[in-house]
């Protein structure tokens, strides 16, 4: 292709390859934040580290995920290399995970870290669909990852140890003084909770 000196704005405007507004062609990075642990750790030793840093990274209000370039300044100037071990960082409310970082300072690995089982509030026994509502709750308690409500996904277990599935049905959850009907599955997880009227 030529270009004559002669030519006027518009028409180099028109030209392939050029932009509005000149300048780079290189897509402009939005950059978000999330906490992070500072240090790292050997594989899942990594999720009991403080996640007391703000580190950012390239694909501004998204999940972090693999090849996310990370940093450790607002501008996205200093890549963040912490070596060749891996760091917690929040993945939401009360869900971390763990990642690894290349030497050029992009995501290579992620992988939720395990929650600890902890009681909830539920009936014991299953029941018929319809009928856990109806259920009076009496006091006992089932065991699942992590202190919130009972959720799609849960395994849910008879006790503290994690050793024993509970049984498929449907039970009644309390959660914050507010009842709730959710189902086991044959597998031992939890469906989505409905409040019971």
């Amino acid at each position: 292709m030529k270009i004559n000196l002669s030519m006027g704005i518009q028409e180099l405007a028109s030209l392939p390859g050029s932009r509005p507004g000149g300048g780079s062609s290189e897509p402009i990075e939005v950059i978000g934040s999330f906490l992070s642990s500072a240090v790292g750790g050997e594989g899942l030793s990594a999720c009991d580290l403080e996640k007391d840093t703000r580190i950012y990274k390239n694909n501004g209000d998204e999940a972090l995920k693999n090849g996310d370039k990370v940093y450790t300044d607002a501008e996205g100037k200093t890549p963040f290399l912490p070596g060749s071990l891996f760091l917690s960082y929040l993945k939401e409310a009360e869900v971390s995970g763990y990642y690894g970082v290349s030497a050029a300072g992009v995501v290579q690995f992620l992988s939720l870290c395990p929650l600890p089982i902890a009681a909830f509030a539920s009936t014991t026994e299953p029941v018929g669909k319809g009928e856990a509502c109806e259920v009076t709750y009496e006091g006992t308690f089932l065991y699942k990852e992590g202190t919130a409500l009972i959720a799609q996904g849960n395994r849910v277990y008879l006790d503290i140890g994690g050793t024993e599935l509970a049984d498929p049905g449907y039970y009644k959850a309390v959660f914050d003084g507010v009842q709730y009907d959710y189902e086991i599955n044959n597998s031992g997880r939890a469906r989505t909770p409905v409040a019971c009227e």
